[in-house]
């Protein structure tokens, strides 16, 4: 082969190399330009994903705070019922004593109507009022 058909097989050889080059730099392009499609679609998707936190951030503290009311008026809540509880025991204390001493009272009652019944007689018992006679 001549030097003229070295040059032209070289030539034809750089040219089959630059058009490959030209070929994977339009595809790697295209790829490029996917993958910065798909960047900005994974970027809008952390915005959104970002905002959201946010927002769930602020419901949170919302929440604790109110937590931290209801809490407190629970507490306050049980305080006074604590209160209330410990009036009625002692209510039902005082009660107990007094239905104690009623039911002594009653028994003496009883032993008392027992020994006048006694000291009285049979005679000196009143008789019952009878219906009055049509």
């Amino acid at each position: 082969m001549g030097e003229q058909g070295f040059a032209a097989e070289q030539t034809e050889i750089l040219r089959g190399i630059w058009q490959s080059i030209k070929d994977l730099g339009q595809n790697l392009g295209g790829r490029i330009d996917q993958t910065n499609a798909r960047l900005d679609q994974t970027n809008a998707r952390l915005d959104s994903a970002v905002d959201r936190i946010e927002r769930l951030e602020e419901q949170g503290e919302s929440l604790r705070a109110a937590f931290t009311q209801m809490e407190m008026r629970l507490a306050a809540e049980l305080v006074e019922v604590r209160g209330q509880l410990i009036a009625l025991i002692d209510h039902l204390k005082a009660h107990q004593a007094d239905s104690a001493r009623l039911n002594d009272c009653e028994v003496d009652i009883r032993d008392l109507k027992r020994r006048v019944s006694s000291l009285e007689g049979p005679a000196s018992r009143p008789t019952p009022p009878r219906a009055a006679e049509s």
